[in-house]
Formats: C-alpha cells, structure tokens, sequence
C-alpha cells in the first residue's frame, strides 16, 4: 500500500495555486503578485495536504492491521477447535500449536508463491516429487 501523503500534498497545492491564479486573473492582479501569492498557498496547501495524508495513512493502516489480527485470531481458534475434534487425544495446548504452525505455513506459502509455480522436477531433499504430480 503506498503512501497518502505526497498525493494529497501535491494535490493540495495545485489546488490552492490553481484558485489564487483564477482569483487574480478575474480581479485583474499584478502578475507578480499573484504568482507570488499563488506560491506562498501552494507551500501552505502542501502542508495541509502532508499532515492529511499522514493521518488518512495511519488510520487506514491500524483499521487493516486491526481487522487482519481479528481474522488471524479466528483462524487460529477455528483450527484449535477443529485439530481438537478431529484429534481428541491431542491437548488444547498442543491443538493451539499445530494451528499457529498451520498458519505460518500458510503465511509462507502466500509470500513465496504456491506449489504450483514450482518447477516441474521439484523434488525434497530425499527425494520425494514437490507439488501437483499426474
């Protein structure tokens, strides 16, 4: 996700710039006035727009991060719960375990892509194929 805040600090300023020009052109300014004065708003405006794109950033990103851990921690207590009816012999523990290593492999496999984008001989190191084999 890229950052908000060099957008709207670039889009801030045009802006402001933008009217002070249009407002000095129909009242019939100095040039050098206005472009002046068209400056001195676009550095305001870009602030402005800076310090908004910093808090949209920072809420949007703790809102994601929230909502992520939330669906996280389901995951984990659903497999716990499921681990723990398919497997009774297994303690809660251990049940909470094997869900927090089904989920880090689950994380891995999404950040390095799937079996199926392995080469076609992909094998283990003991030799076993990898992947979709016919």
């Amino acid at each position: 996700m890229q950052s908000m805040i060099r957008p709207l600090a670039v889009s801030f300023a045009s802006l402001a710039m933008a009217i002070t020009i249009v407002r000095g052109a129909l009242a019939a300014e100095m040039v050098g006035t206005v472009i002046e004065r068209s400056l001195v708003f676009a550095a305001a405006y870009a602030v402005v727009g800076g310090l908004t794109g910093w808090l949209l950033d920072t809420q949007i990103r703790s809102s994601v991060q929230g909502e992520f851990e939330q669906r996280v921690m389901w995951y984990r207590e659903g497999m716990a719960r499921w681990i723990a009816t398919v497997h009774p012999e297994i303690s809660p523990k251990k049940s909470e375990l094997l869900a927090k290593a089904q989920l880090s492999k689950s994380q891995l496999s999404k950040s390095q892509g799937t079996l199926s984008q392995q080469p076609a001989n992909a094998s283990t190191p003991d030799g076993q194929p990898v992947g979709n084999t016919p």
